[in-house]
C-alpha cells in the first residue's frame, strides 16, 4: 500500500527546500586512504565507479522531469524537484575538497538540471589555474539526453570539469521512449551522445528490458540501435537492467486506474522484504534474454564484435532487427547539419557567449592579421580583415570574456558586443572552435 504522510505542514515545507538549497555535506572525518582503488574492468566509463575516490554531492533534489512510466514518480525524491543554490553548493564542496585532498565530486541527481550544470562549470572555471593554493574540480553525474546538450553547453561543460556523463535511454526505440514517457527522442539522444564525445566526455548509458509488454520485435530493435551507438563511438559503456515494476511508479498508478489491461501483478508474498516492490504474471518470461543481452554488450563496451548481428547473439531464434543499418549514422549527419548550422547563425542579441580558447597568437599578414590558437588538441587559423594594428585589441577582449571572467551582469559577453568587438567575419570563424554560446 502507498504510505501516505500523517502531518501535512507547507511551513515546515518551505523550510526544508531552504535547508535542500545551502545544506553541504561533510566529508571532513573520512580518511579516504583507508579505502581500496579497485580497477574492475578497462572500460575507462566502468572504472570511474570503483578505480578512486568522489565526493558525492546533489546539485538538485528530485528529479526536473519526473515523468517516466516505470520511475517511482509518487514519491517525494523523485516529483518533489528542488534545485540547490550551485553558487553556494561550489563554494562548500571546493572547501570540502581542500579540506580531504579529494577534488573529484560525484553528482548523484535523478537528473542533473543543465542550467545547474553550467554555472557550476562556469564557477569551476573562475578558479586559477595557476598557483598551489586552489584547485579546479573534476565531476561527473547522471544527466537526461535531450537537446539541452548541444555542442556549446558540452565543450563549456568539458572546459569547466565534467569528465563523464550517465543516462537512460531505457529502449532504444521511437515507440519504445513514447511507451515509457521519456520525454525525448533518439535524435536528441544521439545529439546530445554526439556533442559530449565532440566534447571529450565519456557517455554511460542505462538501458531496461523485459517490460510486461515488449516484444521480442522491439527488443532485438532497441538491441540493434544501441549496437550502432557503440560502433559510432557514441557511448563508452552501458547497462541492461531488468524492469522491475513498483508500487509508486506511474505504470502502477495507471493500472490502478484501469489502464494498461494486460499488466497482472501479483500479491505480495508472505514475509517479503521490500513491499514497494511487486511481481508480475510472466516477468521471468524476459530471463531467458538476459545472457545474451549482457554477452554483446560486454563485447561492445571492449570495442569487440560491433559487426556481428544482433539476433546472432542469442541460442535460440530471434526477429530481425527492423532498425536501418544506417539508422544512428543518419542521426549523425543530422545532427553535423543543426550543429554546423548553429555555429553560422547571428546569435539573438540577448545571447552571451565565453572564450574557451586560450590566448591566441598574433601572425602577421598582409594588410591585415591571423589568429592562432589551440583547442580540443588541434590548431585552428582565423583570417582578420582589420587592420594589423588591431590585433591587439582583438586579443585583450578574447581574454576579458574568458569563462574564467564571466559575469552575467557584464554587457561585454553579450552577443551584440561581442559581434561588434570581433566582427561577424572572425566572429563565425571562431564559432565550435573556443566561442562559445551560453544557454
Amino acid at each position: 500500500m502507498v504510505i501516505e504522510p500523517l502531518h501535512h505542514s507547507e511551513r515546515l515545507e518551505m523550510r526544508e527546500k531552504s535547508y535542500i538549497k545551502k545544506i553541504i555535506p561533510d566529508f571532513s572525518g573520512i580518511d579516504f586512504d583507508l579505502y581500496p582503488r579497485l580497477a574492475d574492468d578497462t572500460n575507462p566509463m566502468h572504472r570511474i565507479w570503483n578505480d578512486g575516490a568522489w565526493l558525492k554531492a546533489y546539485m538538485a533534489y528530485g528529479c526536473y522531469w519526473h515523468r517516466c512510466a516505470f520511475c517511482d514518480t509518487s514519491l517525494d525524491y523523485v516529483k518533489g524537484y528542488c534545485s540547490t543554490d550551485i553558487s553556494a553548493l561550489y563554494n562548500g564542496l571546493h572547501n570540502q575538497a581542500e579540506k580531504t585532498g579529494v577534488y573529484g565530486i560525484h553528482f548523484v541527481d535523478e537528473a542533473c538540471p543543465p542550467a545547474g550544470m553550467q554555472l557550476f562549470a562556469l564557477k569551476n572555471c573562475a578558479v586559477p589555474l595557476t598557483g598551489a593554493e586552489k584547485k579546479r574540480l573534476t565531476w561527473w553525474g547522471n544527466i537526461r539526453f535531450e537537446k539541452t546538450f548541444s555542442r556549446d553547453m558540452a565543450d563549456l561543460l568539458s572546459y569547466g570539469g565534467l569528465t563523464a556523463v550517465s543516462g537512460g535511454i531505457e529502449i532504444a526505440t521511437g515507440n519504445g521512449l513514447n511507451s515509457v514517457n521519456k520525454g525525448t527522442s533518439l535524435e536528441h539522444i544521439v545529439s546530445a551522445c554526439c556533442a559530449f564525445k565532440e566534447a571529450g566526455i565519456l557517455v554511460h548509458s542505462y538501458m531496461i528490458f523485459g517490460f510486461w509488454n515488449q516484444t521480442e520485435q522491439d527488443l532485438i530493435d532497441s538491441m540493434e540501435t544501441l549496437r550502432q551507438l557503440f560502433e559510432a563511438g557514441l557511448l563508452d559503456s552501458a547497462f541492461w537492467h531488468k524492469f522491475s515494476l513498483t508500487l509508486h511508479s506511474t505504470v502502477y498508478r495507471e493500472w490502478t486506474e484501469g489502464k494498461h489491461t494486460d499488466l497482472k501483478p501479483l500479491p505480495l508474498k508472505e514475509g517479503q522484504f521490500a513491499e514497494n516492490a511487486l511481481s508480475f504474471a510472466g516477468e521471468n518470461r524476459s530471463e531467458k534474454y538476459a545472457e545474451s543481452l549482457n554477452f554483446a554488450l560486454d563485447c561492445w563496451m571492449h570495442g569487440e564484435k560491433l559487426k556481428k548481428k544482433v539476433e546472432t547473439y542469442f541460442p535460440f531464434k530471434m526477429p530481425s532487427p527492423s532498425v536501418p543499418a544506417d539508422y544512428v549514422e543518419r542521426l549523425i549527419t543530422l545532427y553535423e547539419k543543426k550543429r554546423d548550422a548553429a555555429f553560422s547563425t547571428v546569435p539573438d542579441s540577448r545571447a552571451k557567449f565565453v572564450w574557451i580558447g586560450g590566448t591566441p597568437v598574433v601572425l602577421p599578414a598582409k594588410n591585415s592579421f591571423r589568429l592562432c590558437w589551440s583547442y580540443m588538441g588541434e590548431l585552428f587559423y582565423a583570417e582578420s580583415g582589420a587592420d594589423s594594428g588591431k590585433a591587439d585589441v582583438v586579443v585583450s577582449f578574447l581574454k576579458k570574456i574568458a569563462a574564467e571572467h564571466f559575469s552575467d551582469s557584464s554587457e561585454a559577453f553579450s552577443a551584440a558586443t561581442v559581434l561588434s568587438s570581433l566582427g561577424k567575419a572572425l566572429f563565425f570563424q571562431l564559432r565550435g572552435k573556443g566561442l562559445c554560446a551560453l544557454l
